[in-house]
């Protein structure tokens, strides 16, 4: 996601270039605790199309934002979490085979009872984006923190 700061280019042509990105960078850092905080409580926390009910809190307390780094000209970070699972939730997946490995067949059990097969046809995930969207409906935070930080 790019931000693009308006409105403040008074503020902007006074500080060096330098200045001016470590303070970005200080404010994309307070945007980032706070658009966490918005992504654990209302995207991996609830149950929804675009969210995930958690199970387990590994997600969501495994759920980590950098802090942000100059790189040229421009302000980076990144956020996320290093749990596997996670990313087919995010980004999705399509459909596909689940076969028996270490056996002749899978075994899985429902109300209905236990079931063999040797292969299962798994109907993949639709993607949730639930980081991605966060950061997105969160923009203003960002904006807000970035601007603040700017003209101090």
């Amino acid at each position: 996601m790019n931000i693009e700061i308006t409105g403040m280019q008074a503020v902007v042509d006074r500080l060096d270039p330098r200045e001016m990105l470590s303070r970005v960078a200080r404010g994309m850092d307070k945007g980032n605790q706070l658009t966490l905080s918005y992504i654990q409580r209302n995207k991996l926390s609830q149950k929804g199309a675009t969210t995930l009910a958690v199970r387990s809190n590994r997600g969501r307390s495994s759920s980590r934002a950098s802090l942000a780094v100059i790189r040229g000209d421009g302000v980076e970070s990144t956020m996320g979490t290093n749990v596997p699972y996670m990313a087919v939730h995010e980004f999705g997946c399509k459909p596909f085979t689940i076969r028996a490995r270490n056996g002749k067949a899978l075994r899985w059990g429902n109300a209905s009872g236990v079931h063999f097969a040797r292969t299962v046809r798994h109907p993949g995930f639709p993607a949730r984006r639930m980081f991605a969207s966060g950061i997105e409906e969160c923009a203003e935070i960002y904006n807000r923190k970035i601007g603040e930080e700017l003209t101090k």
